[in-house]
C-alpha cells in the first residue's frame, strides 16, 4: 500500500510539474493573448457552487465547495462535506497564476476538520486477544492544514472543472477512544490502522464549479 502512495504521488508530482511549466509560460504571454480572447470568454463569475469529492480533500469524499474571487490572482473558499472520520467543514485562499479568469494552475492553503463520529463499530486487534475483535470508537475532531495545487478547466462561460493534489498535515494525534471495551488496549497494528484512517496524507480532488453571475 505505502508503495502503491508513494508511486501515485511521484506520478502526481510530475503532472504538477509539467502542468506548471506550460502554465508559467501562459501567463508571461497573458497580456499579448488578452487582446486576442473574445471578450465574453473572460467573464468572472461573482461566485463559484458546486459539488466536490475525492480523497483527504477538504470536502470529503463528497460534498459542496463555495469560492468567491476577492482580488485579482486571489479568491477565498469554503466548504462542507462527508468523509470517513463524519462530516467535514473547512475553508482557505487559494493564489491563481493568472489575474482575472481564476483558472489554469492555483496554489492553496486552508484548514479543514473532520467531526468525528460516535459509537463507531468496526474489528481491531487487541492487546492480549487472538485475532480481530469487535469493538466500539468515539472518534473525534481531526483537523488538518492543508496545502494544494489545483489546475481549472474553463467549462462553458463562467464554469470550471478542477483537479488537484497535494498533502494534509495531521494537527492532532489519535483523536479516538476506546469506548467498548473500555478495560482493554488497541494493539500497535490497530493503531496503525486507525492512524491510516485518521485523515491526513495525500490529496487527490475533483471539482466541478459552476460560476453564478458575471462582472
Amino acid at each position: 500500500m505505502k508503495k502503491l502512495t508513494l508511486l501515485l504521488s511521484f506520478f502526481l508530482f510530475g503532472t504538477v510539474i509539467l502542468a506548471q511549466g506550460e502554465e508559467i509560460q501562459r501567463f508571461k504571454l497573458d497580456d499579448i493573448k488578452k487582446s486576442q480572447e473574445d471578450p465574453q470568454s473572460a467573464l468572472t463569475p461573482y461566485f463559484y457552487l458546486g459539488p466536490g469529492m475525492g480523497i483527504n480533500n477538504y470536502s470529503g469524499l463528497i460534498g459542496a465547495v463555495f469560492e468567491v474571487p476577492i482580488v485579482p490572482h486571489f479568491s477565498a473558499f469554503v466548504v462542507g462535506g462527508l468523509g470517513g472520520w463524519g462530516y467535514k467543514a473547512g475553508g482557505g485562499i487559494m493564489f491563481y497564476f493568472r489575474e482575472k479568469e481564476y483558472l489554469g494552475s492555483a496554489l492553496g492553503l486552508g484548514i479543514t476538520n473532520a467531526f468525528g463520529l460516535d459509537n463507531f463499530e468496526t474489528q481491531l486487534y487487541l492487546e492480549g486477544k487472538e485475532g480481530l475483535q469487535p469493538v466500539t470508537l468515539n472518534l473525534h475532531n481531526s483537523p488538518t492544514f492543508n496545502l494544494t495545487y489545483q489546475y481549472h478547466i474553463r467549462m462553458g462561460r463562467t464554469s470550471k472543472f478542477g483537479i488537484g493534489t497535494g498533502y494534509a498535515f495531521e494537527m492532532v494525534d489519535s483523536p479516538y477512544t476506546l469506548v467498548e471495551p473500555e478495560t482493554e488496549q488497541i494493539s500497535d497494528a490497530s493503531e496503525l490502522t486507525m492512524k491510516m484512517m485518521q485523515p491526513g496524507g495525500l490529496i487527490i480532488s475533483l471539482t466541478f464549479q459552476f460560476g453564478v453571475g458575471a462582472r
